[in-house]
C-alpha cells in the first residue's frame, strides 16, 4: 500500500527512510515526456533539480533530454553501468482515482512507468516518486493543466532537495553543481 504525502518535508522524510547509510549518492531518474503535459512531471522535476534546486548527485531525464517509453531501457542500463552500487530515485507520473489527484507516493521497490498505459515498460529505481496527475479517465482526454503539473514537480524537487542536498554549514550553499546527463 502506498503511503501519500502533500509537503515536501513529508516526502523528504519519506525518502530519507528509504536510503540506507553508507551507500553511494543516489542517481534520480525523472521519467515522462515533455511532449505530453499528462507525462511532464518527470522532465519538469529534472530541470527544477538541475537548475532551482540544485543537487551534488547526477540527474537523469531533463526537458532537454527526457527519459520515456522509447529509451527507459537504454537509460537504466546506461545507470547500472555507470552507477553500479547507487541507489536510484525513479520520478514518474502516474494517474489514479479522483480523490488522489495532487497525491503524491513515496514507494519502495521503484516504478513501473506506462503502467496506466499498459505499457510493458521495466521497473525503474529503487526508490519510486510519483505524483497522481490526473484520475485514470483522462489517459484518453488528456485534459491536465501544465501549470498543475509543474506544482506537483515543483513540490517533488523540493523534496528532493532537503532529502539529498548537501549542504556547505556556512553558505548554505549546495557543495557543488548538478550533473544532469545526456544519454
Amino acid at each position: 500500500m502506498n503511503e501519500f504525502f502533500h509537503t515536501s518535508a513529508e516526502i523528504a522524510q519519506a525518502v530519507r527512510r528509504l536510503l540506507k547509510p553508507g551507500e553511494p549518492s543516489p542517481v534520480v531518474l525523472c521519467i515522462g515526456s515533455d511532449r505530453v503535459i499528462l507525462d511532464s512531471l518527470g522532465p519538469l522535476t529534472g530541470r527544477l533539480l538541475t537548475t532551482a534546486y540544485p543537487l551534488p548527485v547526477f540527474v537523469y531525464g531533463t526537458l532537454g533530454c527526457p527519459v520515456h517509453a522509447l529509451n527507459l531501457s537504454a537509460a537504466i542500463r546506461h545507470i547500472a553501468r555507470r552507477h553500479p552500487n547507487a541507489p536510484v530515485i525513479a520520478v514518474d507520473a502516474s494517474l489514479g482515482a479522483p480523490s488522489d489527484v495532487g497525491r503524491i507516493s513515496v514507494i519502495d521497490g521503484g516504478v513501473r512507468a506506462g503502467a496506466a498505459f499498459c505499457k510493458n515498460l521495466p521497473r525503474a529505481g529503487n526508490i519510486g516518486i510519483t505524483a497522481t496527475v490526473a484520475p485514470i479517465r483522462a489517459r484518453r482526454s488528456g485534459n491536465v493543466r501544465l501549470a498543475f503539473v509543474a506544482r506537483l514537480a515543483e513540490t517533488v524537487a523540493q523534496a528532493l532537495y532537503l532529502a539529498l542536498g548537501k549542504t556547505d554549514a556556512a553558505s548554505g550553499e549546495a557543495k557543488s553543481a548538478p550533473r544532469a546527463v545526456n544519454i
